[in-house]
């Protein structure tokens, strides 16, 4: 399936993703890590898949995407990871995770919630 994203003039094939999911919420306690993998085309698409996890894990249905922020980074890696926002983000990400597969490492995409939501 190919598929085109609006900021680029490129069409992109859809490729897949493994990686884990790690939730930090805004009290500092960490979800459990989980395993998802999925199709990927563009950055819109995939951040608000990310969205839905967020959502369905942390069972409050008041966060929003303005209420965190997304960064990734290769499994092991030293040093900060780097922020998943936009299109240009995505490039990035795209090229870490096809060295993956002959490391044979996990991206690891981090949530941290920075909003604090009342129960």
């Amino acid at each position: 399936m190919i598929s085109k994203d609006k900021t680029s003039s490129i069409e992109e094939p859809e490729f897949a993703l493994g990686y884990k999911l790690f939730i930090k919420l805004s009290d500092g306690t960490s979800l459990p890590t989980k395993w998802f993998k999925e199709s990927v085309i563009i950055i819109n698409k995939f951040l608000s898949s990310i969205y839905n996890k967020v959502i369905s894990l942390t069972k409050n249905t008041d966060v929003l995407p303005n209420d965190y922020y997304v960064t990734f980074k290769i499994q092991k890696e030293a040093g900060a990871s780097t922020q998943l926002v936009d299109a240009q983000d995505f490039i990035k990400f795209k090229a870490e995770y096809s060295k993956l597969t002959a490391r044979k490492s996990d991206i690891e995409i981090y949530v941290t919630i920075i909003q604090s939501f009342v129960s």
